[in-house]
């Protein structure tokens, strides 16, 4: 199995859990056809307890990839609360059978063209910087407005939003370290930032 990236997602459900996980513990995912509320459903387990269920929205694409066996996926929770709503980090891997996924379609419909386009941004992923990448994302997701997305399609544009905020996230750290490092006490503003 290979890495694809990390998603990131929601736990539904956690405030019925009999035990509650801790943040940064380690869960698998589990899923759970017979649902009678919704037949997509992806249990979050450790062992045999369950801790909730992934949210409805990333469910619905999720679950026909793991029922096809293309991915493997564990879960971190992020924060853990009582709150609806849980965030949950999700590392995705292919199976033998996923690897598939990553080849380009060569069908001419507008899925498999879109699916082609995102593809050669994942494979490209390092090389961008955020600014690319959020442009990149603001135009892929005005047409998929109007194309119904294949579910691998959907987990690749989800893994690209994932290192986009990655980057932010980073950029905002290396702002906060340079920003403690100045001082209205010590020259002007102009003198700390080097200018």
């Amino acid at each position: 199995m290979s890495t694809l990236g990390t998603i990131h997602s929601n736990l539904t459900g956690i405030e019925y859990a009999p035990a509650q996980p801790k943040s940064g513990h380690r869960l698998s995912l589990e899923r759970e056809p017979q649902n009678r509320c919704d037949s997509n459903a992806i249990k979050v387990i450790n062992g045999s307890e369950n801790f909730g269920y992934l949210n409805r929205q990333d469910s619905l694409w999720l679950a026909p990839l793991m029922d096809d066996w293309l991915v493997e996926m564990k879960a971190a929770l992020l924060n853990c609360g009582s709150d609806v709503g849980t965030p949950v980090e999700l590392t995705v891997k292919t199976t033998s059978r996923g690897d598939a996924m990553l080849s380009p379609n060569r069908d001419d419909s507008p899925q498999a063209v879109l699916h082609n386009a995102l593809l050669t941004v994942y494979f490209n992923l390092d090389g961008y910087s955020r600014e690319t990448l959020k442009t990149v994302l603001i135009q892929y997701s005005n047409v998929m407005g109007d194309v119904r997305l294949l579910p691998e399609t959907q987990l690749i544009f989800n893994i690209i939003a994932t290192r986009m905020k990655e980057l932010e996230a980073c950029l905002t750290t290396a702002m906060n370290v340079r920003l403690k490092h100045l001082s209205p006490y010590k020259g002007s503003v102009k003198n700390n930032l080097g200018i």
